[in-house]
């Protein structure tokens, strides 16, 4: 038996983008996974490879098809709208693709869960936040450092000396 090439779960993610605006916005699993596996063009030979056979039916195609929803939903472009239901959300309406190393990134980094630094209130200075700043990595989130802020102070932006 020769090696079935599939495509890896980040080739999905543009893929399940097209399927659900051709599907309207939404659509159930079954719908996107019909609809990418169209656009995909896969053979018979690449849908018929089962992801674990020794746990049960789930093919390698619908197992990647998983991930590909899964990261694009933590990129903000996909919300779960209710139980087997997937949709486009704003941000990804206003999409035709995205760079799926980008969304890879995106992903991989808020799962490390990097906590910026917290800006004590004696060290209040326009230097001292101007730093705070270029030190926090960019893919904290802007609410994250908003309410660092807010933290240390209602008046914190207020009291900063220039």
């Amino acid at each position: 038996m020769s090696h079935v090439n599939i495509p890896t779960f980040d080739k999905f993610m543009n893929p399940v983008i097209q399927a659900l605006k051709q599907l309207g916005g939404s659509g159930t699993i079954e719908e996107i996974n019909n609809t990418v596996i169209e656009i995909a063009k896969l053979s018979d030979e690449q849908l018929e490879i089962l992801h674990d056979p020794e746990k049960g039916s789930q093919t390698e195609v619908e197992y990647r098809l998983a991930w590909a929803r899964t990261y694009l939903k933590k990129y903000g472009v996909l919300e779960n709208s209710s139980r087997g239901v997937w949709a486009l959300t704003p941000k990804g309406r206003q999409l035709d693709q995205v760079n799926s190393r980008v969304v890879r990134r995106f992903v991989q980094n808020q799962k490390k869960k990097v906590k910026p630094a917290v800006i004590e209130e004696d060290e209040l200075s326009a230097t001292s936040v101007i730093q705070w700043f270029k030190n926090t990595p960019w893919f904290v989130n802007p609410i994250e450092i908003i309410r660092q802020l807010c933290d240390n102070g209602v008046n914190l932006l207020l009291r900063i000396r220039l």
